[in-house]
């Protein structure tokens, strides 16, 4: 429901961001060592109430890392806050030069970002995240990420559930997202 942001708990350690501005989905998982964040969507505006929302949830923790599931500025337009924090950005392998180009200029040269080519993983534990690259026609690049532990893919731009309403029929590039599930 909307409503003002806050965290939904989808399992234990695991938020998903609701009631945030422009519907485009976040969320984190808190770890023993911080937090992790799964994508940083439309603006620097976003990027602060998530992370007011995120310090509520998670008082003294900080933000380690933020993956991004892909390069296009709706994506990665709310980056600044995160990365001026100290966190590292996950992107696809490749993408490195395309995101930093996103970062406002006093952001660029200290921004840590790295690429992952093929499966990797993220945190421990039941706050572990697995990024697989989704190789599709939308985006190079693209990554899905998968936490094991609460059994949740968050994936960008291959597959839409609305909000509210009827669920549209599947994109073609679903069907890339379909068979890294069948795969994996």
């Amino acid at each position: 429901a909307p409503g003002e942001p806050r965290a939904a708990r989808l399992a234990e350690g695991v938020y998903r961001l609701d009631g945030m501005p422009g519907g485009y989905h976040a969320a984190f998982v808190v770890g023993e060592d911080g937090v992790t964040v799964l994508e940083a969507p439309v603006s620097a505006q976003f990027s602060d109430l998530a992370l007011r929302v995120i310090r509520e949830t998670a008082p003294g923790k900080p933000v380690r890392r933020v993956l991004v599931t892909h390069h296009h500025a709706d994506h990665v337009a709310g980056l600044g806050p995160y990365v001026a924090a100290g966190a590292e950005v996950v992107t696809g392998a490749g993408l490195e030069d395309a995101v930093r180009r996103q970062l406002p200029d006093s952001l660029r040269a200290r921004a840590r970002i790295r690429g992952v080519a093929e499966r990797a993983g993220f945190g421990a534990g039941a706050a572990r995240v697995d990024a697989y690259p989704v190789p599709n026609t939308h985006a190079d690049g693209n990554l899905a990420f998968h936490l094991p532990a609460a059994r949740v893919l968050f994936q960008g731009d291959l597959f839409y559930l609305p909000e509210r309403g009827p669920v549209p029929p599947a994109f073609p590039v679903t069907e890339a997202l379909a068979r890294l599930v069948r795969e994996q």
